[in-house]
């Protein structure tokens, strides 16, 4: 019997990993290979994930591949006031606005 998931023709997953592995090529080979593809927005800011959404989208379309595909999104809790991480990430400096300290930095990621 076949598995059917998610309309991709093999039952298998690429999941998503943040921080720069998942990056559209990836995922579109996912999608071209008959698997179920995702995008790991984790550590992107908005505007970039829309961008790599419309992207793949289109990219989809394009290859004739199946239109679906998953986006994992989470949010970086900082560490417990007086705990050990939060000791470090108080002496690390922040890399750049708009993203939790101790979150990757610049050059991380597609």
């Amino acid at each position: 019997m076949a598995a059917v998931l998610l309309d991709s023709r093999l039952p298998l997953v690429a999941a998503p990993m943040a921080g720069g592995p998942t990056t559209v090529t990836l995922a579109r080979a996912v999608a071209a290979a008959g698997a179920f593809a995702f995008l790991a927005g984790g550590y992107k800011d908005p505007a970039a994930l829309a961008a790599h959404i419309t992207e793949l989208r289109a990219a989809l379309a394009a290859d004739g591949s199946a239109p679906g595909f998953g986006v994992n999104l989470f949010v970086p809790q900082p560490p417990p006031p007086g705990s050990l991480g939060d000791r470090r990430l108080r002496r690390a400096p922040a890399h750049g606005r708009g993203r939790a300290r101790g979150a990757p930095g610049p050059g991380a990621g597609p």
